[in-house]
């Protein structure tokens, strides 16, 4: 990592508008390729005197990178104007070792399907993984403790935006939903976007993500499309699958379909219940391990998504999902299940089309809200999940 350090001197009076061009020039900077971080401090001796820090990977992604770009034009007319003298800039590095290990692998925490934070479901990006090991990802993940933890990596076509893997707290997963929200905002905050669509390289497939941005110009929600068109898996017995999650068979609902295996990436087993009925559910983990004997590897972790209708009208949802026997004992926003049941609600109930707005993590005093969309295409039912998400930790893990 290579530091930045511009100190600048702010003409007399003009300090309150200078401070308050860079608060709105600030996203020109943190979009560019190889970013990791700035701050602007102020001196208490001298007025009108700052000091720029901003992170890059190397000199060149400054250099070469953020003053080539079509961005730094537009930084130079809304900034330079203040300054007298014009600054100089330095470019330092650490020599002195790390206090522990000697890798250090920046990461961002975020919270996904929330524009709050302490909501929603947490997620950990490390989006600068080179060098990690399948056994090192593992360790990390289990040491998050996260439902979830992403290793960025380059990809393997360069028309594609990064090779992204997925793990929960025991094993790597082929695509999950909440994952691909959070990791694209973080890697679109770092300017890692082409005009808003991002593409990862992920086991189920190449995934598509397509992030919002304020007026500001922050990253503030991220659309992921699944990989795979929806396709249907094996029945469950309905009182086998309400044992599992603490509930009697007459809490389930079964017109509509008995509970069964679907996928648009991720298998997960889906359930019906009534709406009074969806509160009450707690998993039980003997009646998980019972169930899961026999299961084909894709579903033998048997995680238990149940739905309920608020407004069938509306297209209004709420989930719940469990999966204990993966680490989580239940998911405060399972993005992945919730785009495979909008296009299982599509495949049961017909029509071209249909959307859903869905809550999850009230239950777990994390309210999350998706946006859950599927569509008929001429592979299939293919389905999209979004939401918002912020931002919450940023720091590095040092490794030997």
């Amino acid at each position: 990592m290579i530091l930045e350090i511009a100190m600048l001197s702010v003409r007399a009076g003009q300090e309150a508008a200078f401070e308050a061009a860079f608060a709105s020039a600030q996203t020109l900077l943190s979009r560019q390729s190889g970013y990791l971080g700035h701050e602007l401090l102020r001196s208490h001796e001298a007025p009108g005197r700052y000091a720029l820090h901003v992170r890059w990977r190397t000199v060149a992604d400054h250099e070469l990178g953020f003053r080539r770009s079509p961005e730094y034009p537009e930084w130079r007319a809304r900034l330079h104007g203040f300054y007298d003298p014009f600054p100089t800039v330095e470019h330092v590095e650490r020599i002195a070792p790390a206090p522990v290990g000697g890798r250090v692998l920046p990461y961002v925490t975020i919270d996904v399907f929330t524009d709050a934070r302490f909501g929603g479901n947490p997620l950990a990006v490390f989006y600068d993984a080179r060098g990690l090991g399948d056994a090192e990802m593992q360790r990390i993940a289990a040491e998050t403790n996260y439902s979830e933890t992403t290793f960025v990596l380059p990809p393997a076509d360069p028309a594609h935006t990064a090779r992204v893997r997925i793990f929960n707290r025991v094993a790597e997963m082929p695509f999950a939903g909440h994952p691909n929200v959070g990791t694209a905002v973080v890697l679109a905050g770092l300017g890692r976007d082409a005009a808003g669509w991002l593409r990862f390289e992920e086991p189920a497939g190449l995934v598509a993500v397509r992030v919002e941005r304020g007026a500001d110009g922050a990253v503030t929600a991220a659309h992921v499309d699944a990989p795979q068109p929806l396709s249907l898996g094996r029945e469950l017995p309905a009182a086998d699958v309400a044992a599992c999650v603490g509930l009697s068979r007459d809490d389930l609902l079964l017109t509509a379909h008995p509970p069964r295996f679907a996928s648009v990436g991720l298998p997960f087993c889906f359930v019906e219940v009534r709406p009074e009925a969806l509160q009450r559910a707690h998993p039980d983990l003997s009646a998980f391990q019972a169930l899961a004997v026999g299961l084909p590897p894709a579903a033998e972790r048997l995680p238990i998504h149940l739905y309920a209708h608020l407004d069938r009208d509306a297209g209004r949802l709420a989930t719940r999902m469990f999966s204990p026997l993966s680490g989580t004992v239940e998911d405060p926003a399972t993005g992945s299940a919730n785009a495979a049941l909008a296009a299982l609600l599509l495949h049961v109930h017909g029509g071209e089309a249909a959307t859903f707005e869905i809550t999850q993590g009230v239950e777990l005093g994390r309210p999350s809200r998706l946006t859950a969309s599927a569509w008929r295409a001429p592979d299939g039912v293919r389905a999209r999940v979004g939401g918002a998400a912020v931002a919450v930790f940023e720091g590095v893990l040092r490794l030997p």
